[in-house]
């Protein structure tokens, strides 16, 4: 399988309305419509083959930490200092279990990050 890659996703928050730091700030992995999640495992992002959705091939999300980020739900990223920090994600795909071989060729997954202010 390919090689994992490394999305490092820095994110900066300001607001004269609010405090600096005041902010409880929450991100979180939104599937788009087209890809959704893996059909055998929703903790995985789907794929796509030339538009069509794969059945075999997921793409697994990691913090820094080596937890699994699940898309569609919302994390409470630490280390943020005065509304901005930085989330560093490593994405890999992942085969469906008992398949023996993925069938090669381009394939994608996309996703939105989204925050959530408290």
């Amino acid at each position: 399988p390919p090689r994992s890659t490394l999305f490092p996703y820095t994110t900066l928050f300001r607001s004269n309305l609010i405090d600096q730091g005041a902010l409880n700030i929450n991100l979180g992995v939104q599937t788009t419509t087209a890809s959704g999640t893996a059909g055998f495992n929703d903790h995985l992002l789907g794929t796509l083959s030339g538009g069509q959705k794969r059945d075999d091939l997921g793409i697994m999300l990691k913090d820094e930490s080596g937890g699994t980020v699940v898309p569609n739900q919302f994390y409470n990223v630490k280390g943020f200092y005065q509304n901005q920090g930085d989330w560093n994600l490593t994405a890999a795909p992942v085969a469906k279990p008992g398949v023996g071989s993925v069938k090669e060729g381009e394939f994608e997954a996309s996703a939105t990050v989204v925050a959530q202010f408290q």
